[in-house]
């Protein structure tokens, strides 16, 4: 793990309400289903996400949706194990 300090002026944005996945998986892993949450903050999302995992008996990854410079999506894993390498 490496850390510096930095300007924290120095993005262009921000919001407290970003869309989230949240990855559940379950027969060992070999099955996912995938659902999308917006208009919640992180922990509103990753409460849900637990309960609705533990509900359906599933592992869970949760990620912020977002976006490169380019306009690609992509995922920013909040969880240890996500990714397609999980």
């Amino acid at each position: 793990m490496d850390h510096k300090t930095v300007d924290e002026r120095d993005t262009e944005w921000e919001t407290a309400t970003p869309r989230l996945r949240a990855f559940f998986w379950t027969r060992g892993r070999t099955h996912l289903d995938c659902e999308e949450i917006s208009g919640a903050t992180i922990s509103e999302a990753s409460s849900w996400a637990r309960g609705e995992a533990a509900r359906r008996g599933a592992a869970l990854d949760l990620a912020i949706l977002s976006t490169d410079k380019a306009g690609a999506p992509g995922l920013i894993w909040l969880t240890d194990d996500g990714g397609a390498d999980a």
